[in-house]
């Protein structure tokens, strides 16, 4: 098992390509699949994890700009929703 900015990673080769499994800290498995190549999903489950730390920073900013009442409730929602939907696309 490797580690990428402290997640656990595994890749596997399974028929005929490589598979990327990253073990999430919140306790599930995600896996990603099938590449080419072991470096090709290196760099994919990599670049997941980056995306999601950096939305799960900016999350926490925005829910205490929530709590200091800075943005209306909406505003939290739609702000929430598109960073979630930016680690998903």
């Amino acid at each position: 098992m490797m580690n990428h900015l402290g997640q656990p990673i595994e890749l596997a080769q399974q028929n005929a390509g490589w598979v990327a499994i990253w073990w999430h800290w919140a306790g599930y498995k995600i896996e990603m699949g099938f590449f080419s190549t072991a470096t090709l999903a290196w760099d994919t489950i990599t670049d997941l994890i980056q995306r999601e730390i950096a939305v799960r920073a900016l999350l926490e900013v925005v829910e205490e700009w929530r709590e200091n009442t800075q943005i209306s409730d909406r505003e939290y929602e739609t702000t929430t929703e598109s960073l979630i939907q930016s680690v998903l696309v």
